[in-house]
């Protein structure tokens, strides 16, 4: 190895590590360049030992801390005795080939931000502890959320046991013994009874959410008076609006919990309006708050009733990544009515947040079909709703055009009758070959889904404009929730630049996602079911293998539903 001095400092790093400006120091090389690799922070005047190749990548490295390399990081105002301890970690680590920002991780932190398996391995070359409380918190946290995503807060121990086992199977060290797999039942995560495991966390908000809606039932205070309901319905009862419509209006009577349901296409979005225009005819629009679970739905609900509205978490200001709520218990919302689309999408978690933070005393609407999709998360709060409030329920179908037969065998779905050709639906059994024949006679107004990843990403790969990942021209999908972009908006690449930022137009706007943000897009030709839930388009192509068990009845109801003049479904043999 040869020894460089620094002459200008690391920057934060990417995947192809950090890189530095240094001046070899024996001379062999008379002008500074930069190096590239798995090194540590570094600053001006620091003096490190590297191996490069003949593209000044760095091999390896040595660094010790001598007295010039501590002035360099006090000169930089940098502790040299917390550097030091990160650099004995790195020094350990970089040989798997992980990064001096991890390096500098907690061990509660390392687990909360790298895979499982990877975490472990880091843990195991640091501790070298099977049992460290760490592992084993991070362990009963995986357990949990895998059993979540299972739709399970409670299980017996030979199923608790079972998923322990299988997140170990991700890590570096060997099995622990069941005595000891018994003793992480301790930890305050759960709860233990009669041979069950309880998931005591979640348990909590369910058992919260199902008080709180009772105590709700007995707390009825006047919304709006019976005269003044009564007035705002003659006004618009002859202005197009279904009697099952109207009706809903004289849910505003009280502040009493209620639900608004029906199937897709049946004008919830007309009822919600006309709740807005009979409320804010008597009281200030500033009382009312419209929310929605995700950033698509809410985006839409404000763009149909031409008022704000916002994602339960940006209406709680809640940050997901840093768990920050600002209306909570202690700090209620200010509003006295609050309608909330699509509620069917809400888990127990995000329930249990919004009504903690909403006065007993507040109104709320709970909107959403009742036949769609369940949530991603655990629980059902609004299916749970509707057998404690009173419901209204719309079923007269405004969406399909007139004289198709989608909506027809959508309900023949749900009520497990068969399916059948016509106006605007075509259904067809074939082989797994034809789907690329199929998939050629996308264009603009097409939305193509499949339940599976794996065929989605096949027919994403055939479908894009050239051979990088996204390419100009490319349909695509952003999976995150930002100030510009919502998870699930689907818009198509307009140009790509230089340094990598693409520029995406969606609903008529240009948004830029530069490339340390290129993870927030996929491409979307084919997308799944749950992600195209609270949208529409034109033409859905769906494909469907034949006798799959993992497609029931809402999620097929939910993907005929999904189109408004042309569904196609195929169901598909791999034979």
């Amino acid at each position: 190895m040869n020894t460089y001095m620094v002459l200008k400092a690391t920057g934060r790093g990417t995947k192809h590590g950090r890189s530095a400006v240094v001046i070899a120091l024996d001379g062999t090389r008379k002008k500074s360049f930069r190096v590239v690799g798995n090194i540590p922070e570094l600053y001006h005047g620091m003096f490190i030992q590297m191996e490069l190749d003949e593209a000044d990548n760095v091999l390896d490295y040595e660094l010790t801390l001598d007295e010039r390399n501590i002035t360099a990081l006090e000169r930089a105002n940098v502790n040299p005795d917390e550097y030091e301890a990160v650099l004995e970690r790195h020094l350990i680590l970089k040989s798997d080939g992980i990064g001096w920002n991890t390096a500098r991780l907690s061990l509660e932190e390392i687990y909360s931000v790298l895979p499982f398996g990877e975490a472990d391995r880091v843990h195991k070359e640091v501790v070298d502890d099977a049992k460290e409380p760490t592992r084993v918190d991070a362990i009963n946290r995986k357990i949990i959320q895998n059993a979540r995503n299972k739709r399970k807060i409670s299980y017996g121990i030979e199923e608790f046991l079972g998923y322990f086992s299988a997140v170990e199977q991700e890590g570096a060290y060997q099995q622990l013994m069941v005595t000891l797999k018994m003793m992480c039942l301790q930890a305050e995560r759960y709860g233990l009874k009669n041979g069950t495991v309880w998931d005591s966390e979640m348990k909590k908000k369910e058992d919260f959410i199902r008080t709180d809606i009772q105590s709700r039932k007995k707390l009825e205070y006047e919304l709006l008076t019976e005269e003044e309901v009564q007035n705002f319905f003659n006004s618009v009862k002859d202005k197009g609006l279904e009697e099952e419509q109207l009706r809903t209006l004289w849910g505003l009577r009280t502040s009493l919990p209620c639900v608004i349901t029906g199937g897709a296409g049946v004008g919830k979005t007309t009822v919600i309006q006309t709740l807005i225009d009979c409320y804010t005819t008597y009281y200030a629009k500033k009382n009312v708050l419209l929310i929605a679970p995700t950033g698509k739905a809410s985006r839409r609900l404000a763009e149909k009733t031409n008022m704000p509205a916002a994602t339960i978490h940006k209406a709680l200001r809640k940050n997901p990544e840093e768990e920050y709520t600002f209306y909570t218990a202690e700090n209620k919302l200010p509003y006295r009515l609050i309608i909330v689309d699509e509620s069917s999408m809400i888990d127990t978690a995000l329930m249990y947040d919004l009504l903690c933070a909403t006065d007993p005393t507040c109104k709320v609407i709970f909107v959403g079909d009742h036949n769609q999709l369940y949530p991603v998360g655990y629980g059902e709060p609004f299916f749970d709703f509707m057998k404690e409030l009173e419901v209204y329920r719309l079923e007269i179908n405004h969406r399909q055009k007139e004289g198709t037969d989608i909506l027809q065998n959508a309900n023949n779905v749900l009520q497990e009758k068969p399916l059948r050709n016509g106006a605007g639906f075509h259904m067809e059994l074939i082989g797994f070959d034809d789907i690329g024949e199929i998939i050629m006679t996308n264009n603009e107004d097409t939305q193509i889904l499949s339940p599976y990843n794996n065929l989605n990403a096949q027919i994403n790969a055939y479908l894009k404009k050239g051979e990088a990942d996204f390419n100009v021209g490319d349909k695509v999908m952003t999976v995150k929730n930002t100030k510009k972009y919502c998870n699930g908006d689907i818009g198509i690449v307009t140009k790509i630049n230089g340094k990598g930022t693409i520029t995406v137009e969606i609903d008529g706007k240009e948004v830029d996602i530069t490339a340390a943000h290129r993870e927030d897009l996929v491409l979307a030709y084919a997308i799944t079911i749950h992600k195209m839930q609270g949208s529409e388009a034109e033409r859905v192509i769906v494909f469907i293998p034949k006798d799959d068990r993992l497609v029931d009845k809402r999620m097929l109801y939910t993907a005929l539903t999904r189109a408004k003049s042309q569904l196609e479904l195929y169901y598909y043999t791999t034979e």
